[in-house]
């Protein structure tokens, strides 16, 4: 198999197994570690550590989900989720506790997504995110180069920087003067002055998706209707949703923000089944996290909602803010 044919093997296991257990997801991935068409990872020559107990102190113990190893030396931990729940701080300091204690440059946290987290040799964190979906040229990168035959820091390091390559490639991109590049380009070829008459009353813009390969709008036909958010009913803003399977899309003018889903927590909550809108991490700084949904005063259900949406033109809440 090529390397983006065994990401398209996990994503379409991990796509069935969004709502397993903890522990389930534990054999899972340590299943997929050691696959032999996957990543290679030998459990019985102990390459795959799941569950060390590492004491600190006398009493004190943590225990990472899965630190990988090779002849002996560990070389990255992994800490999991349950594939439906979204990215949280507390997981992520959770992953940085357990590679400061095993002094590694390399972890990875697995939810709804992956985010690999690297230290370079100053100590600066760099991180990439990579989406479950197919062909994903990033999730193919991430077999090949965590493989145990292939694994090696630097170009994990190497390649972790990538997103940030990416970052910096299209701000430099929204800041070219495009029309100094135009006459560059044509000055071989045609006069200053045909070029000047050429471009003059002419606006040249670049504009990024930066929904581009989060979410695939849904097809026309699909029911759409305005929400009203906000923190009080006296702050109270409006964006649009759109109903449809998988997930519920929400839209801020014709831009998608985030997605609706049902709340759910492993311990069990009386929250779980709610409504909550998720918010990209694009758009964080702008919305928060994630909105929970009321109804006069009532948590309102996902299940409610999805009725609501098929059934109604319009829908109007007032959202409490959960902090974070």
């Amino acid at each position: 198999m090529t390397s983006s044919e065994k990401w398209n093997l996990i994503v379409s296991i991990v796509n069935k197994k969004t709502t397993d257990k903890e522990s389930e997801i534990q054999r899972l991935w340590e299943n997929i570690f050691a696959d032999v068409n996957l990543f290679g990872y030998s459990k019985l020559g102990k390459d795959i550590d799941g569950m060390r107990n590492i004491h600190i102190g006398s009493h004190i113990r943590t225990i990472p989900d899965i630190i990988i190893r090779n002849q002996n030396k560990d070389l990255f931990v992994v800490e999991l989720k349950q594939h439906n729940m979204p990215f949280n701080d507390r997981f992520k300091e959770q992953l940085f506790s357990y590679m400061r204690l095993l002094s590694l440059k390399i972890g990875i946290l697995i939810c709804e997504k992956i985010f690999i987290y690297v230290f370079d040799d100053s100590g600066k964190e760099i991180s990439m995110v990579i989406d479950f979906t197919n062909d994903n040229f990033k999730g193919g990168k991430f077999v090949e180069l965590f493989g145990k035959k292939s694994f090696e820091e630097n170009a994990v390091r190497e390649f972790v920087k990538m997103d940030a390559h990416i970052k910096e490639i299209r701000d430099d991109i929204q800041r070219l003067d495009f029309v100094e590049v135009l006459k560059k380009y044509y000055g071989d070829k045609y006069s200053n002055e045909e070029i000047a008459l050429a471009l003059n009353g002419l606006q040249v813009c670049v504009s990024i998706d930066n929904t581009a390969g989060t979410v695939t709008p849904l097809p026309s036909g699909y029911n759409e209707f305005i929400i009203k958010y906000g923190n009080s009913p006296k702050s109270i803003n409006q964006i649009k949703i759109q109903a449809g399977s998988p997930c519920i899309l929400v839209f801020n003018n014709d831009l998608c923000v985030g997605v609706v889903w049902s709340h759910y927590e492993s311990r069990g909550s009386e929250a779980n089944g709610q409504a909550e809108i998720r918010f990209f991490e694009n758009y964080r700084n702008r919305y928060g996290l994630w909105h929970r949904m009321f109804v006069n005063e009532q948590r309102l259900s996902f299940k409610r909602l999805q009725n609501e949406l098929f059934n109604n033109s319009e829908f109007s809440y007032c959202a409490n803010l959960r902090g974070h």
